[in-house]
């Protein structure tokens, strides 16, 4: 079990890692620069809170809240962007 503060937030995942409900700072985009240029323009900017709202029925594709807008994107699409698991004020606190 990871402690409060910096226990969960130094960690990088995918973010098609985290669960419905879920939130956390985006560190990074890891993918070709076109493809990360337009995940940038779509809100997925480093430093973005970013929370996943759901899964469709067979997990893919998955919507997700940032800057407050609801996008879907594939799981492939999502493997390639990092973020820093944690609650909303954890990953405020990044």
């Amino acid at each position: 079990m990871s402690s409060n503060g910096n226990g969960n937030g130094n960690r990088l995942i995918p973010l098609s890692s985290l669960q419905v409900g879920e939130w956390g700072r985006i560190d990074s985009l890891q993918d070709s620069a076109d493809f990360s240029q337009r995940l940038h323009d779509l809100g997925f900017v480093p430093g973005s809170l970013v929370r996943v709202r759901r899964r469709s029925p067979l997990r893919d594709p998955i919507e997700y809240e940032v800057r407050n807008t609801r996008i879907c994107l594939r799981r492939r699409e999502s493997d390639h962007i990092l973020v820093h698991p944690g609650s909303p004020d954890e990953a405020a606190a990044l």
